[in-house]
């Protein structure tokens, strides 16, 4: 990973809540034991179980996150963009990293020193309340997370990330995939194969595909109107 000058991207992300929260004086403080650093795509920039001695914010480029074990490959949960971050609880706690990230594609952040970090929290009450607000939404995130892959069919979960792609409430759109399918399907909870399946099942409802990673949704409210039944239909068949 390659270093970068950090005083652009300080100013590029000066509104970020996180810089917000910490003031002008208080930045400098943090950026002071900062870094930029380049993950080309593949890069593991944290570990599960490594020691949280840095924090991440993302620039540019896209990270998974990633939970597994001994017995089990990786499973992906989430995928972040610019913006967001990664590690910020484990490095507030002092805590091992909960979870992997690794780069999708080749992509930029800014490194941020947990001690410095944890320092900061104890002297800054509206500093706590922002990590356990980034914690609170992340935790609320992945348990809608279980509760799609628990009480959702394969078509619903996927007929739902369509819909999460395009902000048209009704009538046609057309959406692009934003990384590989593979990838896709895992934040689903099903293999590729799976996902290909479940979405050549939606060409009923007017889901077809437009190009190599192009997905054109002939209604968008109908496909709306069938999750809807579908989440009814499944929840009276567990409640029989």
């Amino acid at each position: 990973m390659g270093h970068d000058p950090i005083v652009s991207h300080a100013v590029r992300w000066r509104r970020h809540m996180l810089f917000q929260v910490l003031g002008e004086a208080g930045t400098h403080e943090l950026l002071g034991h900062a870094e930029v650093v380049d993950a080309p795509a593949g890069t593991t920039v944290v570990s599960q179980g490594a020691p949280a001695e840095h924090f991440y914010l993302v620039l540019d480029g896209r990270m998974r996150l990633q939970v597994g074990d001994d017995c089990a490959g990786p499973s992906t949960l989430d995928v972040l963009g610019p913006g967001e971050l990664i590690g910020q609880g484990a490095a507030a706690g002092g805590q091992p990293y909960a979870m992997s990230a690794e780069s999708l594609e080749d992509s930029r952040l800014l490194r941020l020193d947990a001690a410095t970090f944890r320092r900061m929290l104890e002297e800054r009450f509206e500093l706590t309340a922002f990590v356990l607000a980034t914690i609170s939404r992340r935790l609320c995130g992945l348990m809608r997370h279980l509760t799609a892959l628990k009480m959702k069919t394969g078509g619903q979960r996927v007929a739902d990330y369509l819909l999460g792609l395009t902000d048209a409430a009704e009538g046609p759109a057309e959406v692009r995939l934003p990384y590989d399918k593979r990838i896709i399907a895992e934040t689903l909870g099903m293999r590729p194969e799976t996902f290909s399946r479940a979405l050549g099942k939606l060409r009923g409802l007017g889901v077809c595909r437009a190009g190599t990673a192009r997905i054109r949704l002939a209604d968008v409210g109908r496909l709306r109107d069938y999750c809807h039944l579908e989440a009814a239909e499944g929840r009276d068949a567990r409640d029989a």
